[in-house]
């Protein structure tokens, strides 16, 4: 090779290397979402989000919030997007999330738009791992503040466990509700796998509680398997509390 080609060809290699990516296409996307979740940063998350983004769970706002409190509880999110398929309006593949404490695996579908400007995402980020997430935080502040009106909207009306169905697990609740006092909860190491519209949870817990208003702290430390179910939009749990 002359000096002469070889100057060609870096020149020409300097000019691959300097191109811009295409902001129309899905995979640019789908690279800027997984870089803004490992940083974390909700805003450069959200440049990408288009006004009229919806999912099961609301619009932009709710999605701002749903990643602050993920952040704030789990850190910064290792997404890794596995057999990546690129169609008109979604990207779609296979997911799984890692942060402190937190494993999630499942299907993945994420809406798009394309804009004059650049492709952004209109629907369904996180999604599942949002909703999942949610309904335990919520199952454990109803165990804290005894609500059973609450517990029960978060519970399958087809329950089946150990005990019988939703009505014999609100009932026994009830009863242990009733004998303990200042109950607290604080759950770790949580894992989601998905499949279709089903989930398997596990998580280690501490279950802190009174048996009587002058009793001793008691401590009860377990791991617990949970199965969810989604219902229309929204996560029940199925089965595993009792």
């Amino acid at each position: 090779m002359t000096m002469r080609q070889l100057g060609f060809l870096l020149v020409l290699l300097s000019g691959v290397a300097c191109r811009q990516p295409d902001p129309h296409a899905p995979v640019v996307l789908s690279d800027g979402l997984v870089a803004a979740c490992a940083v974390p940063d909700v805003g450069a998350v959200l440049a990408m989000v288009d006004r009229e983004y919806g999912d099961a769970r609301g619009g932009p706002g709710r999605l701002a919030d749903d990643l602050r409190q993920l952040f704030t509880v789990y850190g910064p999110l290792n997404l890794r997007v596995m057999d990546l398929e690129q169609g008109k309006d979604a990207l779609s593949g296979h997911l799984q999330v890692e942060g402190k404490g937190l494993f999630f695996e499942g299907p993945m579908v994420w809406r798009t738009v394309d804009q004059p400007t650049a492709c952004f995402l209109a629907g369904d980020f996180l999604t599942d791992l949002r909703g999942v997430v949610w309904l335990l935080r919520d199952r454990r502040r109803a165990l804290e503040e005894g609500s059973l009106e609450r517990l029960g909207e978060l519970i399958s009306l087809e329950y089946r466990g150990e005990v019988g169905g939703w009505k014999e697990l609100l009932e026994r609740t009830r009863l242990d509700l009733a004998a303990s006092k200042g109950v607290g909860m604080m759950v770790h190491d949580l894992r989601v796998v998905m499949q279709g519209d089903g989930a398997q949870v596990t998580q280690a817990y501490l279950l802190i509680y009174r048996i009587g208003e002058e009793g001793k702290p008691v401590e009860q430390r377990a791991r617990e398997r949970l199965q969810l179910r989604k219902e229309g939009t929204r996560w029940r749990i199925v089965g595993g509390l009792g």
